[in-house]
């Protein structure tokens, strides 16, 4: 373009003004002779040759220097010409930061992404470049819900409450912590990226809501949902190409509508209730079984030992009954006699009075741990008291045969037999 201007104006020859005439064809009056705006060559050769003197002096005395002036301004404007495309050219240079991306377009179409340091593309009108933050960590909140006080917690009204699959209504509010990926597909994918991103992350916890109970999102799967909504976030953005990566998603509160919150709220405190004493139970139930096994064992072994002992017993006595027997069968008087010492032996072990028949009185024998009567004791009988003999009265010692009272109460027995 500027070699035609160049080519155009050497081809034409200057055209004498008249001086009577201003250089923008006024005459002497400063009328204008007509209202047609002058030709461009004429008007640029008025422009040199309005100091005629200027313009000799500089060709030489020549008085043909018309030529010769124009040869030297046209250079003169080569060099503004020159000057200028050099300062479009370096207009073209810019400086990326650390942390963004440079985002080159040349007529309107992706050119290439530059890096962090000094970068040049084509200049205004034929290229830009848009420069994008790929570094840092924005956050959106989506959702909006409520609180008791009446206030809203979140910035969108629309899309707090969400249906359940038993059909119950609650209100989430949600947090998302981003960065852009790539600058290129954030730039060109999506015409306003962000509200994109806000619509993707509101149908991904409206889909884990709609798929789940109310129990489930407020109570029982509260810290795994979440989880589930992220990954469908993540999986979407993929596909689509938006630039993005999620860096994290909070759930900052998932309630009941405030119109029921009270009553929630209480079945919610009657299920703690129940499961807290589920736990109580389960504790005291760990705590005496162990006791009630060891018990059972303890009685079980103290059974197995009373068996044990009652046949030995058993077994002892039916040997016993054996022996008696056998030696019964050879002697039955003097058996008969020895089973009845015996058992009187043992009766009169435990007992501290004795009662002797008048009829056949012998000696008290002191038995056990009574101690000895002082004086002879007169036997209780129906007979008249003056025909019953005074039963004598001896220790331990004197039973066994030591002393003289023994021998004359032996002496009295046989003679009494």
């Amino acid at each position: 373009m500027f070699t035609f201007l160049l080519g155009h104006l050497s081809r034409r020859r200057p055209q004498p003004v008249a001086m009577a005439q201003d250089p923008w064809g006024n005459d002497n009056d400063g009328n204008k002779k007509n209202d047609q705006p002058p030709d461009l060559d004429e008007l640029f050769n008025k422009l040199l040759r309005r100091n005629p003197r200027r313009n000799s002096s500089n060709s030489g005395g020549d008085n043909g220097g018309g030529p010769a002036v124009f040869r030297l301004s046209g250079k003169i404007i080569l060099l503004i010409l020159a000057a200028l495309f050099v300062a479009w050219l370096s207009s073209g240079v810019y400086t990326v930061r650390e942390r963004e991306n440079g985002v080159e377009t040349f007529l309107g179409r992706y050119s290439r992404t530059t890096k962090a340091g000094l970068n040049w593309h084509v200049p205004v009108p034929f290229g830009q470049v848009n420069k994008v933050d790929v570094t840092s960590i924005s956050s959106m909140k989506v959702g909006e819900f409520k609180s008791q006080s009446g206030r809203v917690s979140t910035s969108d009204q629309r899309n707090g409450q969400m249906l359940t699959s038993d059909e119950n209504i609650v209100e989430i509010g949600a947090a998302v912590q981003y960065r852009i990926r790539d600058a290129k597909n954030y730039l060109f994918q999506a015409n306003q990226p962000e509200e994109v991103l806000r619509d993707i992350v509101i149908s991904a916890i409206r889909e884990v809501v709609g798929s789940n109970t109310v129990d489930d999102i407020l109570i029982e799967k509260r810290g795994e949902w979440p989880q589930e909504a992220k990954q469908i976030i993540d999986k979407t953005l993929e596909q689509y190409n938006l630039g993005f990566e999620i860096v994290a998603f909070e759930l900052q509160d998932a309630r009941a509508p405030v119109e029921v919150q009270d009553a929630f709220e209480d079945a919610v405190r009657a299920r703690e209730d129940e499961e807290r004493l589920g736990l109580e139970a389960e504790a005291y139930a760990r705590e005496r079984i162990p006791v009630a096994r060891g018990e059972a064992k303890r009685l079980l072994q103290a059974a197995q030992a009373y068996k044990a002992e009652t046949l030995a017993r058993a077994a002892a006595d039916s040997s016993r009954f054996n022996n008696l027997l056998a030696a019964y069968r050879e002697n039955p008087a003097v058996m008969r006699e020895r089973l009845y010492l015996d058992t009187m032996a043992g009766i009169y072990a435990q007992s501290n009075k004795v009662l002797v028949d008048a009829d056949d009185a012998r000696p008290i024998i002191n038995l056990g741990d009574a101690p000895a009567l002082p004086a002879p004791l007169a036997s209780e009988s129906t007979a008249p008291a003056a025909n019953i003999p005074p039963a004598p009265v001896v220790t331990p010692a004197a039973a066994n045969g030591k002393t003289p009272a023994s021998n004359n109460s032996r002496n009295d027995r046989s003679r009494s037999r």
